[in-house]
């Protein structure tokens, strides 16, 4: 360990629980500030981008039917009306009702991996990080995935994000039906689901793949 310098372990189990080693965190990554505008600004990109503006309702104009006039213009004691698919009519069109839209925004590719780089930091100094050996279970079971996450210290009912450098077909079948755990690529981890994620359980091949994909922030 060199003097003066900021490092902390991530500890590396089997999958029965028992701790094999330890990981080094990068110092560079520990003692970088990030700025806390960025993780929302992350947090919000990826949020609006999860949004598919699909919803839509129908104008005046689009409505079937009303193109008689309901009644004549005069001596009826009626209001007057042109359509009975105005707003004001039921089955009427709509006033100023959603339509179809798209919500993507972007940010540049660096403010991304600054966020995650926080985000990670803030995992590790706060010890929510742990490591395993690899996410392979011999069936695609519920139990065993549920087994094996309680093994590694995640609470049953909080949000956990599993991590790897290659999904185990078996682990992607048996945790989806968890709630709370989401398994995805390490490469594709964002800073919203770090920082959502009460525990955050890490393959060392899908450290190795995070830490590349971070660059120079991870020194």
């Amino acid at each position: 360990m060199v003097s003066g310098k900021k490092t902390m372990e991530i500890k590396i189990y089997d999958k029965e629980g028992k701790v094999l080693g330890s990981l080094d965190a990068p110092c560079a990554l520990l003692e970088k500030k990030i700025s806390k505008h960025v993780l929302y600004e992350a947090s919000r990109v990826y949020l609006n981008n999860q949004r598919s503006g699909t919803a839509s309702t129908k104008t005046r104009a689009e409505v079937s039917g009303g193109g008689k006039k309901p009644w004549k213009q005069k001596h009826t004691g009626n209001a007057r009306a042109g359509s009975s698919r105005s707003p004001l009519w039921r089955k009427g069109g709509i006033v100023f009702g959603p339509k179809p839209k798209e919500w993507r925004i972007d940010v540049p590719r660096a403010k991304k991996r600054l966020a995650v780089a926080g985000a990670l930091a803030d995992k590790i100094k706060s010890g929510s990080i742990v490591a395993v050996e690899d996410f392979s279970i011999p069936e695609a079971k519920t139990r065993l995935a549920a087994s094996l996450i309680a093994k590694l210290g995640a609470a049953t009912g909080k949000s956990v994000l599993l991590a790897d450098s290659k999904i185990d077909a078996n682990m992607r079948t048996a945790s989806r039906n968890i709630p709370g755990v989401e398994y995805k690529l390490a490469s594709d981890v964002n800073a919203y689901e770090l920082m959502r994620a009460s525990r955050f359980i890490i393959t060392k091949s899908g450290y190795e793949t995070l830490i590349k994909r971070l660059g120079r922030l991870a020194g």
